[in-house]
């Protein structure tokens, strides 16, 4: 009994299918950009609005995939960007720094040397250096992550105690205290911080006169 071949013409409309379905996926996808509707751009295409709506979340999920992939390599390039300047950072901070050419002699007995960094300059350069591997390491942990997260507790004005560990009257009192701060805000002139029944725009404003 012969053996069935694999690539038959089953297989290829199933590819045809496939490719058909990808180029509508751009279509619905580049019409649903330029306004239209599902149901305009399944009447133009040939198709029903639910499978216009699929196609285009199809085509949405592909676009998020190729993005992430897009952010994940740019994110090593950045990584790579990282360990470089990190690297050149490093000899610096350990005090290699590089002396000051001069020449000496002239004609034939012309020579360059070095003349050694002066210390004040060197520590200069490491507290650079230190300075700039603590931003490249900060750079790091903010782009992968590794940042803990900060906790964010709500105590009372004083900062010193939570408010959840406050009895009832400490918590009313804290509520007092709101209020008649929001009290004295709303009644406070804007121009001298006065209270608006003393303040001499509001009041020369009442008796029609103008600003003192």
């Amino acid at each position: 009994m012969p053996q069935k071949r694999h690539g038959g013409p089953p297989a290829r409309r199933q590819t045809a299918r496939a490719f058909k379905r990808i180029r509508d996926r751009h279509h619905v996808l580049d019409l649903k950009i330029k306004g239209l509707s599902y149901r305009q751009i399944g009447a133009q295409l040939g198709i029903s609005d639910v499978h216009a709506m699929d196609l285009a979340f199809e085509a949405g999920a592909t676009l998020i995939i190729k993005d992430q992939r897009q952010v994940e390599i740019l994110r090593a390039i950045e990584n790579e960007r990282l360990d470089e300047a990190h690297r050149a950072m490093v000899p610096l901070q350990h005090g290699q720094v590089p002396g000051k050419a001069v020449v000496v002699g002239a004609g034939k007995t012309r020579k360059v040397g070095a003349v050694p960094p002066d210390p004040v300059d060197v520590a200069r350069v490491q507290g650079m250096a230190v300075q700039r591997i603590v931003n490249i390491s900060g750079r790091r942990a903010a782009l992968n992550g590794l940042d803990a997260p900060i906790k964010v507790a709500q105590t009372d004005p004083g900062g010193t105690r939570r408010y959840h560990d406050l009895s009832e009257d400490e918590l009313e009192r804290v509520v007092q205290e709101q209020r008649r701060l929001l009290g004295d805000q709303a009644t406070a002139c804007t121009c001298h911080g006065l209270p608006l029944a003393t303040c001499p725009r509001t009041v020369s404003g009442r008796n029609g006169g103008g600003e003192p």
